[in-house]
């Protein structure tokens, strides 16, 4: 370069790289190391909003561990993705989350699905849905997925409720090879 070999200065510009699929289980999020905040999501989540917002929260207490947990309130519509995972064809795979609503008057639909992406089109398998969900206490949410096919798979959480009332809270997501042998009930 000589002293009239230039170019003009740029502005800095703000960018993420694209996530790795997640490969080794278990996985877990607990959303403790995430801002709390309006649609803040931990590094290679993905969600949609129909009606109102997600948010990382520590109110209302107690969350089911560590200080945060995902929530929604009032009239609300929308899906939570979590980041893709490598799933094998032929392989059972847990999948696990807490929740629990802010009191005890019912009104919310929790749809939990599966698919290749993270949008509410790629959730190509229901694995449940609760209709007029409201336990006040935390609940774990249990499903068995056994792909197909070999690949990148999104787990995804809707909750949907036209008038519900105060909100809804989830926390302690968790991916893992199914077990072979139970945890005992009492």
């Amino acid at each position: 370069c000589s002293a009239t070999d230039r170019s003009a200065w740029t502005p800095s510009i703000t960018f993420s790289t694209l996530c790795n699929p997640v490969s080794s289980l278990p996985w877990t999020e607990n959303f403790d190391t995430t801002a709390t905040g309006t649609n803040i999501f931990p590094p290679c989540w993905g969600f949609e909003n129909i009606l109102n917002t997600w948010a990382i929260s520590t109110t209302p207490s107690p969350v089911y561990s560590g200080a945060n947990q995902l929530r929604r309130t009032w009239s609300t519509n929308g899906w939570a993705f979590t980041p893709t995972i490598t799933l094998t064809a032929g392989v059972s795979y847990e999948f696990s989350y807490w929740v629990r609503t802010n009191d005890t008057i019912d009104g919310y639909t929790i749809q939990t699905a599966v698919g290749q992406g993270q949008s509410a089109t790629a959730m190509t398998t229901t694995l449940g849905t609760q209709n007029n969900y409201f336990i006040a206490t935390w609940s774990k949410i249990i499903f068995n997925f056994v792909p197909t096919t070999t690949g990148n798979y999104s787990f995804g959480v809707r909750a949907e409720g036209p008038n519900p009332p105060n909100g809804i809270n989830f926390d302690d997501f968790r991916v893992q090879v199914s077990p072979t042998c139970f945890a005992p009930s009492a």
